[in-house]
């Protein structure tokens, strides 16, 4: 992929008292968040030069301890000082890579940039449009978006290139990818003239990025260069700075474009609607590379933006109604349970079959938090569930979807997370998940047989997370009892035997209001049984 290199200084005394924001975790505690997130993607080698204030000294061994079991030990290179002179850094290119050596680096001469894209696709994009950049000195920003997407707009050189906006100026803000070769002409072949450096953010500057000469502080050993490198944008955010951008005056609330970002990782909800998207990158800013900047972020970028995350979105699809009183509960919880899930962006449509709006009352007092939920009344083929979540199917556009029975619910916050996760690593057309019963708290693992159509050992569909190119298999309203296992077998026929995830996934509620118990008999089995025949003959097909 790329190697990493970080030289850093952990301390709780910083010179600014951060934008007002102030030391809200200890700050060794915000690095080791900031390596976990990095953890996430393959790097070649690691290289850490970390200096640790007195306060933090004696963590050391904690911090080896957290480093060797993120990125294990071989390509790990540690060292308790960061360097700060020319003479330090050129005997360190000198001895770790050959002269000719191009490589890219993700570089930060920072503590708290944490890496928070939900996968790898954008940064790999990125990378690669590095590698086929034919230019001598490149770098991908990937922190600061808003600022910088902003910033593209001082220059008519910008043009977008994939999901990127690449733009030539000069900009060597320790928060970039950088290719080696460009590392190494700004560590070992400019003359620092004798200078200490703990950043290179200002070694070399352009003026109109600064916005006019006298805004930048002419200091020894600063270089003013045009258009030394090519910088490659995303359109999507890859990492974002822990105490948020209040530096440049955008909002950091809790429903504001950039919330602080919080420890554990699964603390952060992220609201990637469509129009909290456009607000982040549209966001008004006040700083030196705004002045005078009158571009606005285009619509064109917004759109493909929200693209980006929707070609990733999960929908879960939930049919409601009455349930003799119990619906607005059980609906409820239900809803909490999405509401809380970590995975973003994630969508919710509510197909409700009640006669009265008890539970379209009730959604309207829940706080989505970034959930996109669509409410849906369908008044049609009232009690007919097949029919219910067909009619819900028809709003759905996430990329991968499931059905989800009101009166049960996901497990745990990060259900969706781990669930995609799985599908992904096993490259899964679809997965058939555990359960806990309530309140047995017995746990069901799905599992496959070869007469799947009338033998049911996966359970309902709640257990069953499918890919958008099988969203045209729909559930067949003429079956209940039949109705999961009929579609499980139609599943099969399109993509074969499902993969089993074994972790618990959902809580599925047993209770005597559920139609299986209110509604199925012998009676209505054996209709079902014949129905099975009319479809698909004497003897059913075995898998």
């Amino acid at each position: 992929m790329a190697d990493l290199l970080l030289s850093v200084f952990i301390t709780s005394n910083r010179a600014k008292v951060r934008w007002n924001v102030g030391n809200r975790y200890d700050r060794l505690s915000v690095f080791k968040y900031t390596l976990e997130s990095y953890a996430r993607m393959k790097w070649d080698t690691v290289n850490l030069f970390v200096e640790l204030d007195s306060e933090f000294t004696s963590r050391k061994t904690e911090l080896i301890s957290h480093i060797e079991s993120l990125f294990g030990t071989n390509k790990v290179y540690l060292q308790f000082t960061r360097f700060t002179k020319q003479e330090e850094w050129r005997e360190f290119f000198a001895t770790r890579y050959p002269e000719d050596d191009d490589r890219l680096v993700w570089f930060s001469q920072c503590d708290d940039h944490v890496f928070i894209d939900f996968n790898l696709d954008i940064i790999n994009e990125g990378l690669e449009l590095l590698r086929k950049d034919s230019g001598e000195f490149k770098t991908l920003f990937y922190s600061h978006w808003p600022e910088i997407l902003r910033l593209t707009g001082k220059f008519n050189t910008h043009e977008r290139v994939g999901n990127y906006v690449k733009f030539k100026c000069t900009l060597v803000d320790a928060i970039q990818v950088f290719n080696l070769r460009y590392l190494k002409f700004l560590f070992t072949k400019l003359d620092w003239r004798g200078k200490a450096l703990k950043k290179i953010d200002n070694l070399v500057l352009q003026r109109s990025v600064w916005c006019d000469p006298k805004n930048v502080r002419d200091r020894d050993g600063h270089f003013y260069i045009d258009n030394l490198q090519t910088v490659y944008v995303p359109l999507r955010e890859l990492a974002r700075h822990f105490d948020g951008y209040s530096h440049v005056w955008i909002k950091d609330g809790p429903n504001d474009e950039f919330p602080l970002l919080k420890i554990p990782h699964e603390a952060n909800i992220f609201n990637r609607s469509s129009g909290m998207i456009r607000r982040q990158m549209q966001a008004t800013q006040d700083s030196e590379w705004t002045e005078g900047n009158t571009f606005t972020v285009p619509n064109e970028w917004v759109d493909a933006s929200i693209a980006l995350y929707r070609q990733t979105l999960h929908s879960i699809i939930t049919t409601t109604y009455e349930c003799h009183g119990k619906g607005v509960q059980f609906t409820k919880e239900n809803l909490e349970a999405v509401i809380a899930q970590t995975h973003r962006p994630l969508q919710c449509i509510i197909s409700d079959h009640s006669k009265d709006s008890a539970i379209e009352d009730m959604i309207k007092t829940l706080d989505p938090k970034g959930v996109e939920i669509v409410y849906v009344r369908y008044s049609e083929n009232y009690g007919n569930a097949g029919e219910n979540w067909n009619n819900g199917l028809k709003y759905a556009t996430g990329q991968t979807l499931q059905y989800n029975c009101m009166d049960e619910r996901l497990a745990h916050p990060n259900a969706i997370k781990d669930a995609l996760d799985f599908m992904n690593e096993t490259n899964a057309q679809w997965i058939a998940c555990a359960q806990v019963l309530e309140p047995s708290n017995d746990h069901f693992v799905p599992s496959w047989n070869s007469r799947i159509i009338d033998t049911n050992t996966i359970s309902g569909p709640n257990a069953v997370i499918i890919r958008d190119r099988l969203k045209h298999i729909m559930l067949d309203p003429q079956f209940f009892f039949y109705i999961d296992t009929e579609w499980y077998y139609r599943l099969y026929i399109a993509a074969g035997q499902p993969i089993i995830f074994d972790k618990v996934t959902y809580i599925g509620r047993i209770h005597e209001l559920q139609m299986t118990k209110t509604f199925i008999n012998s009676k209505r089995i054996d209709l079902e049984k014949d129905r099975l025949h009319k479809k698909y003959g004497r003897v059913l097909p075995t898998s």
